[in-house]
């Protein structure tokens, strides 16, 4: 599965986890139940890749510091929003720098 951030980035990764984020009230009615008013709902992103070459990895910075919202496409998933991308700390992998290990990207929807 293979997604698309901000049209420039496309790298497969390893495990891929979607979590929804309800802005929400709760209020309880005369007879004492309780109902929850959802206002919208955003959903987070978090993309982990095991390996991440320093140029891919690169592209990814290069989108994260335009700190403003970016495009983020699959569709399988039916996924076509904005988003706003966080980068994990990352590690290199013993004996080659020319590659990241553990890199996870976070992405909120706008």
């Amino acid at each position: 599965m293979t997604f698309l951030i901000d049209g420039t980035f496309s790298i497969a990764p390893n495990e891929f986890t979607e979590s929804k984020d309800p802005n929400s009230t709760f209020s309880k009615t005369i007879d004492n139940t309780r109902r929850r008013a959802i206002r919208n709902l955003k959903k987070d992103w978090e993309i982990k890749y095991n390996r991440l070459s320093l140029t891919d990895y690169r592209t990814l910075e290069t989108i994260y510091e335009k700190f403003e919202p970016v495009s983020f496409v699959n569709s399988d998933l039916d996924i076509n929003t904005l988003v706003h991308v966080d980068i994990t700390d990352q590690g290199y992998l013993a004996g080659n720098s020319n590659f990241f290990s553990d890199v996870t990207v976070n992405l909120t929807e706008e």
